[in-house]
């Protein structure tokens, strides 16, 4: 029942193949709802499409969706201030979390994330204060010069800075420190020199200079001169 084309006719039994050509029928649809498919099956009715639920997935074997990892919250943060003393104690409390979480044998994600913290602390840190991050390591702080800028308190700058270069190579320090100590002696000395018009030396007192007369006649002046000189 239908409408078909014939592809190949049929052909009685032929002894050289021992069986007879079957006819080939090829089906033309008539536009109907049932004339698509084999002849005389009907196509059964789509209905609109379920969705999976989350609960039916997990029944008919589904992988579940896998829960979103939370990362570790880390006891240390970056100091804002980025004052050395600071992120020296926030690197090592980063350290303490990284050898706790290895110890406690903690998934690796969560072990490299802080592991990622720790060298950006310390990066932080070689950035903020001129050293490589060491455990037990203290912040060296130099002789900060005189606001003032006055021979006395340039001499008392300096003697403070020198002292802290000895200490540094008495403790056999890094280079880095000791250099950057170094720096900071020498830049002390020239203004000490800028000052008084003579070089630094271990225990001398910067003379005072004469004061120059209020009138400013020729004669004071010389005086004055004269006094200076000697």
């Amino acid at each position: 029942r239908g409408y078909f084309i014939c592809d190949v006719e049929y052909r009685p039994y032929n002894p050289c193949v021992g069986r007879a050509r079957p006819v080939v029928l090829i089906s033309i649809p008539d536009g109907s709802a049932g004339s698509y498919g084999p002849p005389g099956k009907a196509q059964p009715a789509k209905g609109p499409e379920k969705k999976t639920t989350t609960k039916e997935g997990k029944k008919q074997g589904g992988a579940p969706t896998p829960a979103k990892q939370g990362k570790a919250a880390s006891p240390a943060a970056a100091a804002g201030s980025g004052s050395g003393d600071k992120l020296n104690a926030s690197v090592t409390a980063q350290g303490e979390l990284v050898r706790k979480l290895k110890a406690d044998k903690a998934g690796k994600p969560e072990v490299d994330e802080a592991v990622k913290k720790l060298l950006a602390l310390k990066a932080e840190f070689k950035s903020a204060t001129g050293q490589d991050w060491k455990p037990g390591m203290t912040i060296t702080k130099a002789a900060a010069a005189p606001a003032g800028g006055s021979a006395d308190a340039i001499n008392a700058a300096t003697a403070a800075q020198g002292e802290l270069v000895r200490k540094l190579k008495t403790e056999k320090a890094a280079k880095p420190e000791i250099d950057e100590a170094v720096k900071k002696l020498l830049a002390l000395k020239a203004e000490y020199k800028a000052a008084t018009g003579s070089d630094w030396k271990p225990g001398a007192a910067p003379a005072p200079a004469a004061a120059a007369p209020a009138g400013g006649s020729a004669e004071a002046i010389n005086a004055a001169t004269a006094a200076q000189g000697d």
